[in-house]
């Protein structure tokens, strides 16, 4: 019942790409430096969490890319 009640209030956000792609280089940014001040090195890219986050950065980059060629009306080449 619960289910069908948030299903049937959905509303999809929008996500404004810059804004979500500054938030990741922020997020990257203090990773960077906990892994700089734990020591960590080269480990700190292997990282679970560091690989989510820059594919999250690739996808937003990639989504923006996309938004421009909507409006544009062609695909940019690549």
């Amino acid at each position: 019942m619960l289910e069908q009640e948030l299903e049937s209030n959905f509303q999809p956000v929008k996500i404004d790409l810059k804004e979500y792609a500054l938030a990741l280089e922020h997020i990257e940014s203090l990773f960077n430096r906990l892994c700089c001040q734990k020591k960590l090195g080269e480990q700190c890219k292997d990282c679970a969490l560091m690989s989510a986050v820059v594919a999250l950065k690739e996808f937003a980059k990639n989504e923006e890319v996309r938004a421009v060629e909507r409006n544009l009306g062609f695909n940019l080449p690549r």
